[in-house]
Formats: C-alpha cells, structure tokens, sequence
C-alpha cells in the first residue's frame, strides 16, 4: 500500500517521510540557486554597463596616446641625425610599441595597415610578407581548430578558411558522418540498454504526468471562471498566467510555489508520486548549478560579490588607466616630441 504524506512547506516539518525531507531541502536549493542566479545576472549588467561607460573609453584613450607616440618615434626616426646604435635603439623602440598596439589593442583597417607600415620599415619585412605571416598564423590556428574541434585533417594545399564554403562543407559532412555513427552505435546497443531506455521513457512519462496532477490541482482552485468577487477574480486571472506559463515551460518547482502561495496545501501526495517530483527537482537544481557556474567563469576574477565590490573594482581599474595615460602622455609630450629629450632617453637606454 503507497504511504501518503500531507505537502507542508517548511523543511523542518515533524513526521515528514524521507522523500518529503528530500522534497523540502530540493525546493529550499533552487530557490536560493535561483536567486543567486538572479544577483548575479544583475551584477552581470552592472559590470557590463559600468565597462562600457567607464573603462572602454578610457582604453581607447590609452591606445590613442601610445598610438601617437609610435607616429612621434617613426616621426623622429626619420628625421633626426643621431649615432647609429641610439638610430638602432630608437628603431627597437618603435617595433616593441607596435607589438604592444597590434596585441594589446583594437584598430580599424586603415590604423593596423598604418601600423603594419610602420613595422614593416623597422623590421626590414614587408607589409606584404606581415600579412603572409599574419594569415599563416591564422592559418595554424584554424587547422588546429578544426582537428581539436571535427576531427578533420586538412591537406597543406587545401584551405582552413573557416569561412571558405568548401571548409564548412567538409564540417557538415563531418557532423552529418558523427551522427550517422551515433545512429549505428545506438542500434548495437544492448537489449539491457534498450530496457533501460524503456525505463526511462516510463519515468518521465510519470514525471509529465505529476506537473500535470499539480497544474490541474491549481487551475481547479484558481479558475476565474468560478469567482464571484471582481477583485479576486483579478488575482485569479494573474495566477492562472502564471501557472499556465510554469506549466508550459514544465517547471515544476513554480508550480509547487504556486500551491503554497495560494494556499492549496490540503491535496495529499503519495510517496512514489514525490519520488517523481523529486527527480524533477533533482533535475533543475542541477542546472541551475551550471548556469551559476557558467555566469561565475565567465566574470573571469572580477569580484561579483556585491555591486559595491563591482563598482570598487572599476573605480581602481580607472584609476589605474588615469594614471598610466597621464605618464604616456607626459613621455609624448616631454620625450617623445621633444627632440633633445629623445636624444637623452635613447642615450640612457630606457
């Protein structure tokens, strides 16, 4: 005989069945997994916008400022009458900043071939054999991409332009192979395999079945239709939205929500019935789990505590940038544009 129990809402509930304890604990994690996913979506924005308004400027600030000073050296270079290890030094100054623009920093096409210009003079390369060793590099990179990613070995004369028809072609075709092969590996599957997948099949049937049970439960007691006070019948028609959206999206654990906030509490539940809710719960506490992990990795070290320690973090960010794009532009200004003072910076080997 199935062993009912009452559905309370607190997790300290005396004579509560172990399913129930383990119902009640499951209800209690996602909601706080919920809302910390909510926090932290909030912080999420906070950081976006404030490095949008704050910060962004201020880099490109700093790359305008240490692109002017590559223009003020190349300027000099070619200009001034100096020995020709300060001639080298200052030539090894100019492709060092270069390498730091073209790594550190976004340009648009004009900038980088003006910049590429410039380097290819110091480098004793040309701007065409750059961009050859640029497109081998990405050449590289695409190839390792596609044999990491597909599993697709290109031949040296073919191309690994990830945007050539041909390469995404050769993409399809290997996805379209990998699930002809999952294909064929399911049909050698076992028949205890096939059992389990039977079993499975049934479990979920049962876990659509109970978000039925408890979506019909509410709709019974918060039809509108039913509802002789306007008023309530106003909240009614709100609560059967939300129910009707939870029930859609199967979210169980709305639904369960949604019974105690209206105070549907008298419906009984057996044991084997809360196993099913459980295992629904057990479900989307798992990945609200990965979906706080996932918005955390991707905060890559900023401090997403708090929106204090957000803006703190950004205060000290452009504090920092302040400052070092006032001692760029004082060296421009005092050294670099400053053809005695340059003479000397060279001469101290800075």
């Amino acid at each position: 005989m199935l062993q009912k129990s009452t559905i309370s809402y607190t997790s300290d509930a005396p004579q509560t069945s172990k399913e129930q304890k383990q119902f009640h604990k499951l209800l209690e994690k996602i909601e706080v997994l919920k809302k910390l996913i909510e926090e932290k979506k909030q912080l999420t924005s906070k950081f976006s916008q404030l490095k949008n308004e704050q910060v962004l400027p201020l880099m490109n600030q700093l790359r305008d400022v240490k692109l002017s000073q590559v223009l003020a050296l190349d300027l000099a270079y070619n200009r001034i009458t100096i020995a020709k290890r300060l001639k080298t030094r200052l030539s090894n100054e100019i492709l060092e900043r270069v390498n730091e623009l073209l790594t550190s920093f976004y340009f648009d096409t004009d900038q980088e071939n003006e910049i590429m210009s410039i380097f290819a003079e110091h480098s004793g390369t040309s701007v065409e054999d750059l961009k050859e060793e640029q497109k081998e590099v990405e050449d590289t990179a695409a190839r390792d991409y596609l044999w990491e990613h597909y599993g697709i070995i290109l031949e040296e004369e073919e191309s690994a332009d990830l945007n050539d028809p041909v390469v995404v072609e050769k993409i399809r075709a290997k996805i379209a192979e990998e699930e002809e092969y999952q294909k064929y590996s399911s049909k050698q599957k076992t028949t205890d395999t096939d059992s389990i997948a039977i079993k499975a099949k049934a479990l979920q049937d049962k876990l659509s079945k109970s978000i039925r049970s408890v979506y019909t439960s509410l709709v019974k007691h918060l039809h509108p239709d039913k509802e002789m006070d306007e008023g309530k019948k106003i909240t009614k028609t709100e609560a059967i939205k939300e129910v009707t959206l939870a029930y859609e999206t199967k979210d169980m654990l709305t639904l369960l929500i949604l019974q105690a906030k209206y105070g549907i509490v008298e419906e009984t539940i057996n044991d084997v019935d809360l196993r099913n809710y459980n295992a629904i719960l057990k479900k989307q506490a798992a990945d609200l789990e990965n979906q706080h992990l996932e918005i955390m990795n991707s905060a890559q070290g900023i401090p997403m505590h708090s929106e204090k320690s957000i803006e703190q973090f950004f205060k000290s960010e452009k504090n920092y940038l302040k400052k070092h794009i006032k001692q760029e532009q004082s060296m421009l200004q005092g050294i670099f544009e400053n053809e005695d003072m340059l003479i000397e910076y060279l001469k101290q080997g800075y």
